[in-house]
């Protein structure tokens, strides 16, 4: 919980430095304890990509606003509209220095993973491309939740008139409706596969959290399983495109993944994986007997590639 917390503290000071250095001092710095202010106040997350004028409206109406919304479910409970009805859709800017993405949400889970994806990563990924000069992206993302990452990879690539194609893994059904729309809507050549991957066996074990799922070492809750069809990295890799760059986020679960991924990557190929439980002693010492190398590149991401 404290390594969580400082973890959480640490990038906030880094993400705060780079905005100021890229905004106004004055004005952001007054946004910002503004904005810190609301959200610690309300514990609620606003926007900071609004101007000040559009994110004083946001504070003032929130309230109010989830009166209102409450009001009207109650009312749906006591005389149900139409069938269809029920769902009011939010558009967002999703915005990442010099590329802006709208996304589309009518499921708070899914709102607030467009909260707090994976920015790092994308920062990481798109510095790789750039200094390995790759023109081409064939990517795939494993435990992609709502595929941010891919999203707003896909549309830097086309603003950079890189080459882009992908593959998706993801478990979550509403993780996997959200970026199935996206997809649709901005054109991307991104494919879904909506399975867990388990070298095992042929059902895995899945807690369904709302925003994410977690699967075998992760799972928490006992209580909340129910099993997803799995597929194995073979499967996976017989059925696609031979990839340039993997990214892979899947908690507690990297290193078993891992173990059966690198078969099939060689010189070309370039895996960007966060290892939130640390490095394991059989995950350096498959790396080693593989002629892979480990590099840190930035908090729990690490590159790993042929010596």
């Amino acid at each position: 919980m404290i390594n969580r917390l400082k973890k959480k503290f640490l990038s906030e000071k880094i993400k705060f430095r780079k905005d100021l250095i890229d905004n106004n001092k004055i004005f952001f710095t007054l946004r910002w304890f503004f904005e810190a202010f609301a959200r610690y106040t309300s514990k609620q997350s606003f926007d900071i990509n609004l101007n000040f004028f559009r994110l004083l409206i946001s504070i003032i109406i929130s309230l109010p606003r989830s009166i209102f919304v409450r009001l009207i479910k109650y009312l749906d409970f006591l005389f149900p509209p139409s069938f269809g009805a029920i769902h009011t859709q939010i558009n967002r800017y999703i915005i990442d220095s010099d590329i802006s993405l709208m996304v589309s949400t009518s499921n708070s889970d899914i709102d607030i993973r467009s909260l707090i994806w994976k920015k790092e990563a994308l920062s990481i990924l798109k510095d790789f491309v750039n200094k390995h000069n790759i023109k081409d992206i064939k990517f795939i993302e494993i435990g992609a939740a709502n595929g941010l990452v891919s999203l707003m990879l896909a549309a830097w690539s086309k603003k950079k008139s890189i080459k882009f194609k992908c593959v998706c893994v993801e478990p979550n059904f509403s993780n996997i409706e959200f970026l199935h729309k996206m997809i649709i809507k901005n054109k991307f050549d991104i494919k879904i596969v909506p399975c867990v991957i388990n070298q095992y066996e042929r059902w895995s074990k899945f807690e369904d959290i709302g925003n994410k799922g977690l699967v075998m070492d992760a799972i928490n809750n006992k209580d909340n399983i129910i099993y997803k069809f799995s597929v194995t990295i073979n499967e996976i890799m017989s059925s696609v495109f031979k990839p340039n760059i993997i990214y892979l986020d899947v908690l507690k679960n990297e290193s078993q993944i891992l173990d059966q991924l690198i078969k099939y990557c060689d010189n070309n190929t370039y895996i960007l994986v966060e290892l939130d439980s640390g490095i394991s002693e059989n995950l350096k010492q498959n790396l080693f007997d593989n002629n892979f190398e480990l590099n840190h590149v930035q908090n729990d991401h690490f590159i790993i590639s042929k010596k």
